[in-house]
Parts: structure tokens; C-alpha cells; sequence
């Protein structure tokens, strides 16, 4: 997409290596680099310059269903069916660590630039606030009455929007 001009522009690209449901997508800010995630246990990662996989990531134990980069370190965060949101290191392609404390789907997960934190969301209806280097749950917020199915920083300041499935009869 650009928008110098103010007009968006759109790029056709088709990659394959798939064949179970795609669960999240992610662009890194960094790199010319994409990562799917799918039912499969796993995460494949895609340069584009190439386009095509240069590595899976394997390690979760069921379907993950979220994924992020962080915007200014080489990180990629991974969350899934198996509770469990995993801290991977884009340069050298290894898990780093796995936050733990969750006893249901964490599908949502984010970060941002100068925070040293990962905020994860869960079918539990929780959220979670991570410490990135040491791995430890510093808070957890129990405000939502269903699962929290996604989040977004806001781009400015401290606050986060979040989404969870709210049915009214």
C-alpha cells in the first residue's frame, strides 16, 4: 500500500505453502518479512523478497491463533489453543520463552515500541500484562464478561482497544 498521492495502491502477491486455515498474518515493520499463522501447530515465515517460507516455527502443541512483531526489536509473538503465548527471535530463528498462566486459547496478543511489555488476550475473558524480558505476568485484567478476541494499542498514548463477543438475546 503507499499513499504519497494520498491513493492507495494495492499489490497482488500469491504465496503458497499452506493447506489448514490461516489464523493470523503479520508484516514486519523491520524487515521485508510476513508470518502466518494456521491450525497446524505452527508459524511459517516469509520473506518477500523471496517470496517464499524460509523457516517454520514449531512449538506450540495445538492451532496458533495470533501473532505479532514487535516494532523496534527483532521479536515475534506467537499465541494459541495450548494457553501459552511464545516469545520467538527473529535474527537467529529460536524460541526465546514462553509466557505461561493461562488456562484457555490466548488469541490476541501485542506490544509496542518503548514498552518492555506484551499484552495478551484469552478466551478466559482475561487480560494479561507480560514482562518481555524476564517472561513473569505483572497484571492481570478480568474486566470483560467473554473471550478477548482482539486489541490494538492506541497509536498515541497508553490506552488499548480491545474486542471480545458480547451476545445480547
Amino acid at each position: 500500500m503507499g499513499c504519497s498521492n494520498r491513493k492507495a495502491t494495492a499489490y497482488s502477491l500469491t504465496l503458497t505453502g499452506h493447506t489448514l486455515q490461516i489464523r493470523g498474518l503479520v508484516v514486519s515493520s523491520k524487515h521485508p518479512y510476513m508470518f502466518s499463522a494456521v491450525d497446524h501447530k505452527e508459524v511459517k515465515f516469509w520473506d518477500l523478497t523471496q517470496n517464499k517460507v524460509i523457516r517454520s516455527y514449531h512449538g506450540h502443541l495445538s492451532s496458533v491463533y495470533c501473532l505479532a512483531t514487535h516494532p523496534t526489536l527483532d521479536i515475534l509473538l506467537t499465541g494459541g489453543r495450548d494457553s501459552v503465548c511464545r516469545v520467538w527471535d527473529i535474527r537467529t530463528q529460536t524460541h526465546v520463552h514462553a509466557f505461561l498462566g493461562y488456562d484457555s486459547t490466548v488469541c490476541s496478543v501485542f506490544t509496542r515500541p518503548i514498552d518492555p511489555h506484551v499484552v495478551t488476550g484469552s478466551h478466559a475473558a482475561t487480560i494479561k500484562f507480560w514482562d518481555l524480558g524476564g517472561g513473569k505476568a505483572m497484571s492481570t485484567l478480568t474486566h470483560h464478561k467473554k473471550s478477548v478476541r482482539a486489541m490494538a494499542p492506541h497509536p498515541k498514548d497508553q490506552h488499548c482497544f480491545t474486542f471480545c463477543v458480547s451476545r445480547q438475546h
